[in-house]
């Protein structure tokens, strides 16, 4: 078995074959999208489809019965991504979509393309046209290894198999309102929050679940947050989540991190949570600059015990990832 709680240099496929058959609780893991992103070797890969399934295919073979994978993806090529993972075996189950509404468009301006070709006739025509929209959500893959017979007996005899609802439950505002507090509907007729239960004939209430709401697939960032709260107040319902920032990144400026795709630590901590046994393992395959890591250190101070594995194939990463996770936080 390969060390747990380490992160290994290594080609991952490789790295992959190394383990236990059903061995890994669950995977959390931030893939390359394919999209030749800033001209990195690890974004431009020849066949996605084909890269992806072969890891997959690794992937089955070392999660439980039951283990669920969490992996994010593009909107161009996330299609490629499950495709691979259904055709290796996997049971694609959901898809969670963290909307931040802050990316930056790489639009090409059709107008002024034309000008440049002194065509002002089409430069007029087609002013106000570009190529693309602005990025503002990344799909995450909700995917698992099929159960045997069914949940329980699943559970029972692998340890994994479901989603740890309460753990990742989104608090309700504090005060509030009917609308936006459904603990302050308890006993309301109608409504919404909680176990819908008899109380009169013909007659049902509400009795809202005090540590929170059930865990949707949107995860929102701030300005998504602020943005749905000025429409509907409905923001609430969802768990929020901010981009990593130069502080979170940096570790408070104790390390240069130099890694282009860094995610949230706030945002790994809840899908490590969401689908990983007490004590398990969740493996990171593309663990990057080691937020996975991170998250999984935060994770046990809370007193959410679990262990982590991950695989790198650049060095610098892998020393970024080693420095934060040494880091006394």
């Amino acid at each position: 078995m390969v060390e747990i709680n380490k992160i290994h240099l290594g080609d991952n496929l490789e790295l992959l074959k190394q383990l236990e058959d059903n061995s890994i609780h669950s995977c959390v893991s931030d893939f390359p999208y394919n999209l030749g992103f800033m001209g990195k070797k690890w974004d431009t890969i020849t066949n996605y489809q084909d890269w992806c399934y072969q890891r997959a295919l690794q992937l089955f073979r070392v999660m439980r019965p039951g283990g669920i994978c969490l992996i994010f993806g593009g909107t161009r090529t996330h299609h490629r991504l499950v495709c691979g993972f259904e055709d290796a075996g996997f049971v694609i189950k959901d898809e969670i979509q963290w909307i931040y509404g802050s990316g930056f468009p790489k639009n090409y301006n059709i107008s002024k393309g034309f000008s440049k070709k002194d065509n002002i006739i089409l430069s007029e025509q087609w002013d106000g046209w570009g190529t693309a929209l602005k990025p503002a959500q990344e799909p995450i893959m909700v995917c698992q290894k099929p159960i045997e017979k069914n949940y329980c007996y699943n559970i029972e005899k692998f340890g994994v198999g479901g989603i740890n609802v309460n753990a990742c439950r989104v608090a309700y505002e504090e005060g509030g309102s009917l609308a936006t507090n459904p603990s302050l509907r308890t006993h309301i007729n109608g409504g919404n929050g909680g176990n819908i239960i008899a109380h009169e004939e013909n007659r049902r209430v509400v009795i809202p679940n005090l540590e929170g709401r059930f865990p949707a697939n949107i995860i929102l960032n701030e300005e998504s947050k602020i943005l749905l709260d000025g429409q509907s107040n409905e923001s609430s319902r969802f768990f929020y989540c901010a981009k990593a920032s130069a502080k979170e990144r940096n570790e408070n400026g104790q390390i240069e991190n130099k890694h282009p795709t860094v995610k949230p630590i706030s945002l790994i901590k809840y899908l490590v949570k969401l689908v990983t046994p007490p004590q398990g393992i969740c493996i990171d395959i593309c663990e990057g600059s080691g937020t996975h890591a991170r998250a999984i250190q935060e994770l046990n101070k809370e007193g959410f015990v679990f262990n982590y594995l991950g695989f790198e194939n650049d060095e610098e990463s892998l020393n970024i990832a080693n420095e934060r996770i040494a880091v006394d936080n």
